[in-house]
């Protein structure tokens, strides 16, 4: 009977991965999901299971309804809380970042350099963004870099849609490195302890670039076929909104957190913090007490805004997690005679249905991505290993090229780009990044895999 089920608890993925293709809720989904496997782990616990089995698992059986209320309810969104101070605070920076004007005079000193040559500016400003985005988080931070980037672009001749493909591209490759991105993913795969934010940098640094060299190949390929023209030279921004003079040490504030991290170790929070308070303290925004503390709050208030619908996600992706560890004895039984223990074979099939992770799909870390997680691990790969390939198709599909995600979804309204034209650049070009950096990661970490 614990067979019957698992294919139940399958039958309830598939129909959660059915959904979120179909735009539904992914929120609302998981908090479905987890529901049903809870359900089905209790009803199999407590009447059908065999006392083998149960033995077998006992690590997984709650003693009662209240007990596995509790542990997927409360504790599962309570495992949460410390990602989720992590992301406001790193809403908090980017909110900063954007105050002092600091990475708009970044972007404009980046276009001074080449502006008349707009596909090696439009590749400075792809570099430019992945730096800033690989220490800033958070939609608020996207939306209000790419109103400057994206009419820059525009008015050097370059077309809609490659202008966006470009921005948007590059800030799924700043992620590869960011600090909060990596705290959201060792918390779900729950090996904060073990895999080190330097571990992470090392693996993704390699990833961002080869996202970097592929995604200029691409833009210029785009721009030669569509050549270049001028229509849009009036969506240049007003002199009048142009930044005031930014000190030239200041325009070393995104990165801060990333170096502290990485060669100091410093704790991310702290680097933000460090990094937030430079910035204002040498774009002379630290005057008056008073002024400081209300910017401080104005900031804080401002980030967390931007990425509370973020934080709900997280919340019942952590509800989930709990549930899946009722449902993994089950899922084990099925998954125990598949084949699939060759990390070629799986960083091949992730390369070839790389799509999937489209529209919030099970390849996805950002969409039922981490159901799928829980059944690579439960046949026996590491986490680790599961995070790098998922988290290459999370980045390198859904983040650069799926309109599913919010700020993308902001940029094609933004340019009124039509959405075929925005997928007929995007996903080729996604394709492409997921194939090769699985091939990278297959040769470097494929020994890691379990």
């Amino acid at each position: 009977m614990e067979i019957g089920i698992g294919i139940l608890m399958l039958l309830a993925y598939a129909g959660l991965v059915v959904y979120t293709f179909k735009g539904g809720s992914i929120q609302i989904g998981f908090l479905i999901i987890t529901v049903i496997y809870t359900a089905l782990a209790l009803i199999g616990n407590n009447f059908i299971s065999s006392e083998a089995f149960l033995a077998a698992n006992a690590g997984s059986v709650p003693a009662n309804i209240v007990e596995a209320m509790t542990n997927v309810f409360q504790k599962g969104a309570e495992s949460y809380g410390a990602n989720l101070v992590n992301v406001m605070f790193g809403a908090w920076f980017g909110q900063v970042i954007l105050e002092t004007r600091i990475a708009e005079t970044i972007i404009r000193k980046t276009v001074e350099l080449d502006g008349d040559r707009p596909g090696l500016t439009m590749i400075l400003l792809s570099i430019i963004c992945t730096l800033i985005f690989s220490g800033i988080y958070g939609a608020g931070g996207v939306i209000a870099i790419g109103v400057i980037v994206l009419p820059i672009l525009t008015s050097l001749g370059i077309p809609k849609a490659v202008a966006l493909f470009s921005y948007i591209a590059s800030v799924g490759a700043a992620l590869f490195i960011n600090p909060v991105q990596h705290n959201q993913w060792v918390t779900l795969f729950g090996i904060g302890d073990t895999y080190s934010y330097q571990q992470f940098f090392n693996w993704g640094i390699i990833a961002l670039v080869i996202q970097i060299i592929i995604l200029s190949i691409f833009s210029l390929i785009y721009l030669r076929k569509e050549k270049a023209y001028a229509w849009a030279a009036q969506t240049d921004v007003p002199s009048e909104e142009k930044p005031g003079k930014v000190p030239g040490i200041a325009l070393l504030a995104p990165i801060i957190p990333v170096f502290l991290l990485y060669v100091f170790k410093i704790p991310v929070i702290a680097g933000f913090l460090i990094a937030g308070f430079f910035a204002m303290a040498v774009c002379g925004k630290m005057k008056r007490f008073k002024d400081t503390a209300y910017l401080f709050s104005k900031n804080f208030h401002d980030g967390v805004v931007d990425v509370a619908p973020f934080m709900g996600f997280l919340l019942t992706v952590g509800m989930f997690n709990a549930a899946a560890a009722l449902a993994a004895p089950y899922l084990g039984i099925l998954l125990n005679g598949v084949n699939l223990q060759s990390p070629l074979l799986v960083c091949a099939l992730a390369g070839i249905l790389a799509p999937l992770a489209l529209f919030r799909g099970p390849l996805t870390l950002a969409g039922a991505g981490p159901a799928t997680a829980k059944i690579l691990t439960t046949i026996g790969f590491s986490s680790p290993f599961v995070l790098m390939v998922l988290g290459t198709t999370t980045l390198s599909m859904h983040i650069s090229g799926c309109f599913t995600q919010s700020w993308t979804a902001w940029g094609i309204g933004y340019t009124k780009v039509p959405t075929n034209d925005w997928l007929k650049k995007s996903v080729p070009a996604c394709w492409v990044f997921c194939i090769a950096i699985l091939a990278y990661t297959f040769i470097v970490y494929g020994s890691t895999a379990f």
